[in-house]
């Protein structure tokens, strides 16, 4: 006696079983960091071939093979890689990515990839996620603040305790020389048009320098420029002298390019060179009055935080006001992603049939933003769940009954019997 009905329905509970266990994993992972829902599929086993059938021959029409189907098993699990929640947690380190990819974590030993952003900064300066103790990748910055994607990866690390100064390289002068004035002379006593003003600039150490900027007309749209250092500074010049010429408007016309100041400091700093911008100074009638608009360099400053932008730029944010690129966080994609083997711990990693990682940079290609001080949430939906669960109880049950009715048929065959 043949029971295929039996074999079918316990593969039907089987089944059934499993799209329970994918259900509810998914709602117990409702509010795990980064999760993919998982999707299981079916497909219908071997079947018994009692027919082959035949073709159509001499006018008479063919038929159709005769199978017995042999129950059911599970085609696949697939991940649903939709975005998840993007949520606003409050803490700078946490790292969130909009659209395509992973962040590449490493113990080690082996490199892993996870879409589950919650980092924070190790004693040692070392960005991590401290439940797992893995370590994020990326790359140093090259000359333009950017990652250098041409080197291997390697930790990202926070310089904590350091500290740094920059030295002025750029200064630009705004304001008015009087055009009512008198072309200047030395006297005595010294008359006509003359101006002086402070000029702070530091050098590579730190430390502060004043110098001092003074311009005299010459005459008609004409002016002189000098540099000067206070005597025994121990400060030298070069380069720090010229001419200004404005047109009929008041307008500078020339220098057309900022000129170089030289400078070479005595107290074993780094020899600098100074560009003064002088664009912004006109000669109208009116008081003259030019100050230094801006100017790079700072003063000796401690890191005092981090931040990390879109491209995933890692910074630290020095006490003086100094913005200093550190590494860019590394973002890997798959060709399938459904292809990842999962580790646990939020962790995947490269299984046979994902493709290797295709490493690149946030908001780049295919690659999506970072957001930071942000996680990403599951993308489960419970109540698609709950309606795949109600599936999943009735094609159990039905499988059930299926037995059941297999068992009554059996014992009334065996009442018949002698």
């Amino acid at each position: 006696m043949d029971l295929n009905s039996v074999s079918d329905a316990l593969s039907g509970l089987q089944a059934n079983q499993a799209s329970m266990d994918v259900i509810g994993n998914n709602i117990a992972n409702v509010n795990t960091v980064g999760y993919k829902t998982q999707s299981i599929r079916f497909e219908d086993l071997m079947n018994e071939t009692l027919s082959n059938g035949s073709a159509a021959f001499a006018g008479r029409a063919g038929t159709d093979p005769i199978q017995v189907g042999l129950g059911v098993g599970t085609g696949s699990i697939s991940l649903i890689d939709t975005q998840g929640t993007v949520q606003d947690t409050g803490r700078p380190t946490d790292m969130a990515i909009e659209g395509n990819g992973y962040f590449v974590v490493s113990n080690g030993q082996q490199t892993f990839y996870t879409r589950d952003g919650s980092f924070t900064v190790s004693p040692d300066g070392v960005l991590e996620n401290a439940a797992t103790g893995m370590i994020v990748q990326g790359w140093g910055v090259n000359a333009s603040g950017t990652g250098d994607t041409t080197t291997p990866l390697g930790p990202i690390k926070i310089p904590l305790n350091s500290q740094t100064a920059a030295a002025t390289t750029k200064a630009s002068l705004a304001g008015n020389l009087d055009a009512s004035q008198a072309t200047y002379s030395a006297g005595p006593p010294p008359k006509g048009g003359k101006f002086s003003t402070n000029l702070t600039i530091y050098d590579s150490e730190g430390n502060a320098h004043s110098l001092t900027l003074t311009m005299q007309k010459t005459g008609n749209n004409t002016w002189s420029w000098s540099v000067s250092a206070p005597t025994g500074s121990g400060v030298t010049l070069s380069g720090g002298s010229g001419s200004l010429t404005f047109d009929l408007a008041g307008a500078l016309k020339s220098p057309i390019a900022p000129p170089n100041l030289n400078i070479t400091y005595g107290n074993g700093a780094s020899n600098a060179t100074v560009a003064l911008d002088f664009s912004k100074i006109t000669q109208l009638a009116q008081t003259s009055q030019v100050t230094v608009a801006t100017a790079d360099g700072m003063p000796g400053g401690s890191i005092s935080t981090f931040n990390v932008d879109k491209n995933g730029v890692v910074s630290a944010v020095y006490s003086n006001g100094l913005i200093k690129p550190l590494a860019q966080v590394a973002l890997a994609d798959f060709r399938n992603p459904d292809g990842l083997l999962r580790e646990g711990n939020n962790l995947n990693s490269v299984g046979p049939n994902s493709g290797l990682p295709q490493l690149g940079v946030a908001g780049v290609g295919t690659m999506g933003v970072i957001h930071t001080g942000q996680l990403e949430g599951s993308n489960v939906d419970l109540a698609s769940q709950f309606s795949q669960m109600i599936q999943a109880q009735q094609g159990f049950n039905a499988n059930t009954k299926v037995l059941s009715t297999t068992h009554a048929m059996v014992q009334s065959l065996f009442q018949i019997l002698p």
